[in-house]
């Protein structure tokens, strides 16, 4: 085991792109997506930031996986969002369930270093409650279910493959 990657805000998950050129990381804590090229001696090259430098208001991404096209699928925990990252870096939301005002309370609270699991439940909504991952499933991995904090699995159907 050698440390390749430090200094990165709470990693919280990683995925290589299909050519596995790239590994991508989840900095949940530091609210981006960051990539590192995979050098020959499987080593990594520099960090860079995939996407926007911050990704916002409740921006803390947790799951990440590809679709067939390249694009890079995350959830954004404590913002309650699905979002996707486009292969030109462009990020769009497909999946709002947050509520802004409880949303704001605990941008608040992550500042200040410290959120409670019951601040956490308190913004939660009740159908997806903080998602935390998504897969590409099905005949036609077209289904992309949602992991996360209830006790329900929630899915949707894509119009892209993963």
């Amino acid at each position: 085991i050698k440390i390749v990657a430090d200094n990165l805000g709470f990693p919280n998950e990683a995925r290589l792109d299909a050519q596995g050129e790239y590994l991508y990381v989840a900095e949940t804590s530091g609210k981006r997506i960051s990539r590192f090229k995979i050098l020959d001696n499987n080593n990594l090259g520099d960090r860079e930031t995939y996407g926007p430098n911050d990704l916002g208001l409740g921006g803390h991404p947790d799951g990440i996986c590809f679709d067939k096209q390249g694009n890079l699928w995350g959830t954004l925990v404590f913002g309650e969002k699905i979002y996707v990252i486009t292969k030109d870096q462009k990020m769009h939301i497909i999946m709002d369930m947050s509520n802004q005002e409880k949303l704001q309370k605990l941008e608040d609270a992550f500042i200040n270093k410290y959120i409670s699991p019951e601040l956490e439940q308190e913004v939660a909504n009740k159908i997806i409650p903080l998602p935390v991952s998504l897969t590409f499933a099905g005949e036609d991995n077209k289904t992309v279910f949602i992991g996360n904090s209830g006790s329900q699995l929630a899915y949707f159907k894509s119009p892209v493959s993963g």
